[in-house]
């Protein structure tokens, strides 16, 4: 089912999904990683402290289904799609009083909440896709989103025909720009497993 609702909306515009199928079960847990430690971590004292989790570009919950265990009560996930489809589908998987769940129907940059406010920031944005300048604002947004000492973690495909234009090499230096910005430690992994292999990079900001 989400496979085939995926390539539906792929066909109508390629340019919000990024790609022809969901994220595969490994690349969901590798992107959904930081918040597992994040919540190891919260639990680390006396009182457990809440866990205040982003997901930008949903998409039919792939993502969202490898997140949801790893949050518990008290815990906050916020589930940005731009794609009406995608914006039901997330609402009807979310839909239930375990973890307080919110699915906006817009865009990242758009999303009316206030400056550091994520632990974690898990992006499934199709990065290849935007112009250079349409990355640098959702990237500045994440950066003001997120918590000192937060986690933005997202991936690429960097081994597909998606970056080999001029356009898609523009976005990749722009994504590598941050990976080097003062205060920011940049890691990265490829999840060979993932239909393309993707590279995960986990972006963490100084305490």
């Amino acid at each position: 089912m989400d496979s085939s609702l995926f390539l539906t909306e792929a066909l109508r515009g390629f340019r919000t999904t990024g790609a022809i199928a969901p994220s595969g079960r490994r690349l969901a847990a590798r992107l959904a990683a930081p918040v597992r430690r994040a919540g190891a971590a919260a639990r680390g004292g006396s009182a457990r402290r809440p866990l205040t989790v982003l997901e930008a570009g949903g998409g039919t919950g792939a993502v969202t289904r490898a997140l949801l265990p790893l949050l518990g009560s008290g815990d906050r996930l916020d589930v940005v799609e731009a794609n009406a489809r995608f914006a039901a589908r997330l609402r009807r998987l979310t839909a239930g009083p375990t973890v307080a769940v919110r699915v906006h129907h817009t865009y990242v940059e758009r999303l009316a909440v206030a400056d550091g406010t994520y632990d974690v920031i898990v992006s499934g944005l199709p990065f290849a896709n935007f112009d250079p300048e349409e990355v640098e604002t959702i990237m500045a947004r994440y950066r003001a989103l997120l918590k000192p000492g937060g986690t933005l973690t997202y991936f690429a495909y960097p081994g597909t025909r998606l970056w080999h234009s001029p356009r898609q090499r523009d976005v990749a230096r722009v994504l590598a720009g941050h990976h080097v910005r003062p205060g920011v430690e940049a890691v990265s992994e490829t999840v060979w497993a993932n239909l393309p292999p993707a590279r995960v990079w986990r972006l963490t900001t100084a305490s």
